[in-house]
């Protein structure tokens, strides 16, 4: 049995976008139905995680770099660890941007390594769009046009910490992106399309 420890945001909790509910149908569960037998895939997402930043009051205590290590011992052994957050570090709370961005993660793969020997994919978040102007608390929380502007750095900020660790790296964004309604989340439809190329990933490290 392969298991896959799955540690992200509400974009791996499966926030929906219509009505705060969470999807039946996400990344998570399209994946481990893709896998199938002799595959288990453990959801670790929690809304408003951040890698390393207190959001100061917009959610208490919720830093990955505080909970990962907990996360990891409490579902070892395992093969895989798929790392996909940011987006949170954006609000403007934090004052961060994607070079920050890019610090946290590096903290969290260094838990990662020094907790647990496993193999490590690291996923750069989907990309925050111009919608989120139309959603009255995330337009709040990440800003008019901040949000979208800094999350096109996620790429170009991860792809080099995750070869300079030895994580495989994928581009959500090259996959999948926010629903028109909140421009924050996917919908299902998008979480199935980005659950193929990680479904192919996985494959691949596996």
């Amino acid at each position: 049995m392969k298991r896959i420890l799955c540690f992200g945001d509400s974009n791996t909790y499966g926030h929906n976008p219509v009505d705060g509910s969470r999807l039946d149908m996400r990344w998570t569960r399209y994946v481990s139905d893709m896998l199938g037998n002799g595959f288990e895939i453990i959801e670790e997402g929690l809304c408003g995680r951040t890698t390393i930043f207190p959001t100061n009051g917009v959610v208490d205590g919720w830093e990955g770099s505080t909970l990962l290590k907990p996360v990891i011992s409490t579902h070892k052994p395992y093969d895989l660890l798929i790392i996909m957050l940011g987006t949170n570090d954006l609000l403007l709370s934090t004052n961060a941007d994607t070079t920050d961005s890019a610090r946290g993660l590096e903290t969290l793969i260094n838990i990662a390594q020094s907790t647990y020997n496993s193999k490590i994919l690291v996923i750069s978040p989907i990309l925050i769009s111009d919608a989120v102007k139309n959603h009255e608390y995330f337009r709040q929380v990440y800003g008019m046009t901040r949000g979208q502007k800094l999350s096109k750095g996620f790429k170009k900020a991860y792809e080099p910490i995750a070869k300079k660790y030895g994580c495989a790296f994928l581009n959500a964004a090259d996959y999948a992106k926010a629903s028109d309604l909140d421009g924050v989340h996917m919908d299902s439809e998008n979480h199935k399309k980005l659950a193929d190329a990680i479904y192919k990933k996985v494959k691949e490290i596996l």
